[in-house]
């Protein structure tokens, strides 16, 4: 099994595609285990922990805390340097220009962690 940085599964925070809320990493993966009802899905499920939970053939479906839809792996992303109550992982932030005194807008993409 090949884990991903401890720092993203104690403080990483991930943005359901459908309700577009962020919560933690730990979250998702306690609620998405305890959705697992039959020995079969528990057999099947593999752990946000872990890197093979994110690749693109996966079907694995894990359950967003805060609507309670469930997604696929393949769409989830973590975030590290943003805070669970974001609504969206692309967000506008201020930066002060320390030339003029004036505030300017800059577009920060969080997916390039």
């Amino acid at each position: 099994m090949s884990k991903i940085e401890m720092n993203k599964i104690l403080y990483g925070v991930i943005v359901c595609p459908r309700c577009k809320k962020g919560s933690r990493l730990i979250e998702w993966d306690s609620i998405t285990h305890s959705a697992c009802v039959t020995r079969e899905m528990r057999r099947a499920y593999i752990t946000l922990e872990d890197d093979r939970a994110y690749n693109k053939g996966t079907k694995n479906m894990y359950k967003c805390p805060k609507c309670a839809e469930f997604s696929r792996g393949s769409l989830l992303r973590v975030y590290t340097n943003i805070t669970a109550d974001v609504a969206e992982p692309l967000q506008m932030v201020r930066v002060a220009n320390d030339s003029n005194g004036q505030d300017e807008t800059d577009e920060t993409d969080f997916e390039n962690n």
